[in-house]
């Protein structure tokens, strides 16, 4: 069960799902104690449109990440160019 739920959890983030993104933000945020990951993938679900994941990414607590988050985007676009 548990194998299954990751191989959907992956698929779904690879198919850039807004839920997906916002669950495993709140799971990287609160149970792994990882913000960076967590508004990485949280930015990824307000960008899909998901609107606790709009919300969450904008929460004062996140926030105080975001700015290094938000460099840390630009700078990869950038390196794409």
């Amino acid at each position: 069960m548990a194998l299954e739920h990751k191989y959907l959890m992956e698929q779904c983030l690879e198919h850039h799902n807004a839920e997906a993104h916002y669950i495993e933000g709140i799971n990287q945020y609160f149970f792994h104690n990882n913000p960076s990951k967590a508004l990485d993938y949280l930015r990824q679900s307000a960008q899909g449109k998901h609107d606790k994941g709009e919300k969450d990414f904008r929460h004062p607590k996140m926030r105080t990440n975001v700015n290094y988050i938000q460099q840390l985007l630009e700078k990869d676009q950038k390196s794409i160019q």
